[in-house]
C-alpha cells in the first residue's frame, strides 16, 4: 500500500520528502522461552516506534500528526478504560 499525504510548511529551509517503507517482516527475536526475550522485544518496537514518531514529528503539519495521535489512541481506547460500577467491593 502507498499513501499519499502534504508535507510541513518550511520557515527558513524546505522540508525534505519522507518516504517511510515496512516492507519486510518483523524478525524472530529470540524465542518466547528464552531468558530476557521480553527486553529485546521492548528495545526494537521501542527504537523503531521512535524512530518512525520522530520522521512523521518532523517532516508532517502539526494538525496531521495530532490526527495521526487521536486515530491511534481510538484504537488503543479499550485498554485505557476504567471500570467505576465496582467502586467500594471488596
Amino acid at each position: 500500500m502507498e499513501i499519499t499525504v502534504h508535507k510541513a510548511s518550511a520557515i527558513r529551509d524546505s522540508v525534505p520528502d519522507l518516504v517511510i517503507t515496512a516492507n519486510a517482516a518483523m524478525p524472530e527475536i529470540v524465542h518466547p522461552s528464552s531468558p530476557g526475550w521480553e527486553l529485546l522485544a521492548r528495545d526494537r518496537y521501542e527504537q523503531e516506534g521512535r524512530l518512525v514518531a520522530e520522521a512523521l514529528w518532523q517532516h508532517l503539519p502539526g494538525g496531521t500528526v495530532d490526527q495521526i495521535l487521536m486515530a491511534l489512541l481510538e484504537r488503543r481506547a479499550s485498554l485505557l478504560r476504567v471500570r467505576h460500577n465496582d467502586v467500594g467491593v471488596r
